[in-house]
């Protein structure tokens, strides 16, 4: 028996020229821990990098540079909120 997760991401660009980043769960899916839906993004981060090809270390360097700056940037989290109800907030 195979079992699916979905999930699915929603990025729109604020009027501000920041970027709202949406990550969606369907409604009729058992809830889930912000660190279980993590590994599966990351797990499509992993597969998308390795379809570079030859110039998947510079695709994982630049990724990983890019969440070091998230990480870094106070501002880049001073608004996150947990809407979705399918979360499991800890």
């Amino acid at each position: 028996m195979t079992n699916t997760f979905e999930v699915s991401v929603r990025a729109t660009r604020g009027n501000d020229g920041r970027t709202i980043i949406n990550i969606l769960l369907p409604k009729d899916q058992p809830k889930a821990s912000a660190l279980e839906i993590s590994h599966v993004l990351a797990g499509g981060i992993g597969a998308l990098i390795k379809s570079y090809g030859e110039k998947d270390h510079e695709a994982l360097s630049e990724i990983i540079k890019h969440l070091e700056d998230e990480f870094i940037s106070v501002d880049s989290f001073k608004d996150v909120v947990v809407v979705d109800k399918n979360i499991i907030e800890k």
